[in-house]
C-alpha cells in the first residue's frame, strides 16, 4: 500500500516494520523463506523476497535463473547410473507455453546439445511451463517471467 508502506530496518535485514492503523505504532515482522533444499533468503531492500531455485532429487533439468527477466539457461542435471557411468542427455526440442497451453516458443536443436539459453524477454510477466524433449520423453518445469 503506497500510502502505508513498510520500512526495512536496514539493507539485507531479515526484518521489516509495518505501520498499522492511524497511529504511529509499528510492528516488526521477521521474514524468512526456505526452499525445499534448505536455502534461506530474507527480505530485500525493495521489499521482495528472493529465494534461489534448487534442484530436487527428481528434477532432471536445471532452469535458471528463476524468476527470469531475459535469458533462461537450460541444461540436464548430471546423473550417474548404478555402474557409475555418467548419463548425458541431449536437448532436442524446447517448448515454452503458458498455463492455458498456448506455445510461445518452440525451438529445435541439433544432436549433442547439452545446454542452451533461450531469450524470453518478449514474454509478458507470468508463470510459464518449459518442456524439453530429450528424444525419449518430455520433461517439464515451471518458471516465472517478471
Amino acid at each position: 500500500n503506497p500510502s502505508n508502506p513498510f520500512v526495512l530496518k536496514d539493507e539485507g535485514s531479515p526484518t521489516a516494520d509495518f505501520p498499522l492503523g492511524r497511529s504511529n505504532r509499528y510492528y516488526t515482522i521477521k521474514v524468512i523463506a526456505t526452499t525445499p533444499c534448505g536455502q534461506v533468503s530474507t527480505i530485500l531492500s525493495e521489499g521482495l523476497i528472493w529465494v534461489p531455485s534448487c534442484v530436487s532429487v527428481n528434477q532432471k533439468i536445471i532452469v535458471s535463473p528463476n524468476p527470469v527477466n531475459s535469458n533462461l539457461n537450460i541444461s540436464f542435471k548430471q546423473v550417474i547410473n548404478e555402474e557409475k557411468n555418467l548419463i548425458e542427455e541431449n536437448i532436442q526440442t524446447v517448448e515454452i507455453r503458458n498455463k492455458s497451453g498456448i506455445i510461445f516458443i518452440n525451438k529445435k536443436f541439433t544432436k549433442n546439445t547439452k545446454q542452451t539459453t533461450i531469450n524470453v524477454s518478449t514474454l509478458k510477466p507470468d508463470v510459464y511451463i518449459l518442456s524439453v524433449w530429450n528424444g525419449n520423453e518430455w520433461i517439464s518445469e515451471e518458471f516465472i517471467k517478471h
